[in-house]
């Protein structure tokens, strides 16, 4: 068994499945998700594994800014291989139970944000058919309003100066 095991936790072991599970390079956004560890506890676990030398983390543009991306080096690769992984593999206990309310809990909050940006857009939308309408009605109006004053000016050329107006249209 590998000396490793004995400085991490459950939730240290589940931050680097996590970053195993996406390929061996994960994104703080990826990894809260898989794991449902909070963003506090997501970067406690950025520091710690970093240092025990499991991970080297790069930075990628994420939203408005910038988030932290996990890479497991050969050393985790080599720990994961020697076992340390196992006991995340061998069931469910009370902590994968409270593992997975965690992450439905997670999952929920971020239905919620979804659900909440999908009905901001949806009023954003009803907003631009109202202006749409407003547009289309005033085309209309003004198109109609245009037509009479050309025929009021055709007219006026032909009665002023006998110039018919159409001999000039292309």
């Amino acid at each position: 068994m590998t000396e490793l095991k004995w400085q991490i936790d459950h939730d240290d072991a589940r931050f680097i499945d996590a970053v195993r599970y996406y390929g061996g390079e994960a994104a703080m956004h990826e990894i809260r998700g898989r794991t449902g560890l909070s963003r506090g506890k997501a970067n406690h676990r950025f520091d710690k594994m970093e240092d025990l030398g499991l991970i080297d983390v790069t930075k990628q543009p994420y939203k408005s800014g910038e988030e932290k991306v996990a890479h497991l080096t050969g050393k985790a690769r080599r720990e994961i291989e020697r076992g340390l992984l196992n006991d995340l593999q061998r069931g469910m206990d009370a902590g994968d139970v409270d593992d997975l309310i965690s992450e439905v809990r997670g999952l929920r909050d971020d239905l919620q944000r979804v659900e909440t940006k999908v009905d901001v857009l949806n009023e954003a939308i009803r907003d631009l058919d109202d202006d749409v309408e407003w547009l289309d009605e005033y085309v209309v109006e003004w198109t109609d309003e245009a037509e009479g004053q050309i025929i009021a000016i055709r007219d006026a050329l032909d009665a002023e100066f006998d110039v018919d107006a159409l001999e000039y249209r292309d």
